[in-house]
């Protein structure tokens, strides 16, 4: 059965590893939509719909999501507790 290739969210706060990782993709002939946020905070945003990723038709929740795995740890801000 097919259908619509899942979307990818790559999830990388360096620029060049992200343009490698995206670069590898193509190259493989990947035809997924593959959107890119810089950190943890922005993943959640995109993932839950929040603040500039509302638009669930433009930002739909991804199939995978691409976790560079030595993101920087940030504390929750008073706000979000």
């Amino acid at each position: 059965m097919k259908g619509k290739p899942i979307d990818i969210l790559l999830v990388e706060d360096n620029e060049d590893h992200a343009e490698l990782t995206l670069r590898a993709l193509k190259n493989n002939h990947l035809i997924n939509d593959i959107h890119v946020v810089k950190d943890g905070q922005e993943a959640l945003d995109f993932v839950y719909h929040r603040g500039k990723y509302e638009d669930a038709e433009k930002y739909p929740r991804p199939g995978l999501i691409l976790l560079d795995i030595h993101l920087p740890i940030s504390s929750p801000s008073p706000s979000s507790c």
